[in-house]
């Protein structure tokens, strides 16, 4: 994850918007996941490699100055 403009994003940034999002979309991921996972839909193999990538894809929608990208 990195600013689009090239640079580094501050704490403060961090502080008041990013980690905020983080961990709004790490639980409501984490129960859309386990919800999955006890239906039968998704592993959880499935469900550990994609974890991460899928929080980080919908924080950079609540901020739109990040860009991230999956390697």
């Amino acid at each position: 994850m990195k600013m689009k403009d090239g640079s580094n994003f501050e704490s403060k940034m961090w502080n008041e918007k990013i980690e905020k999002s983080m961990k709004y979309h790490n639980r409501n991921v984490r129960k859309e996941f386990e919800n999955k996972i006890f239906s039968g839909e998704l592993s959880t193999d499935d469900a550990n490699l994609m974890h991460w990538h899928e929080v980080w894809s919908r924080v950079v929608k609540d901020i739109p100055q990040l860009e991230y990208i999956r390697r």
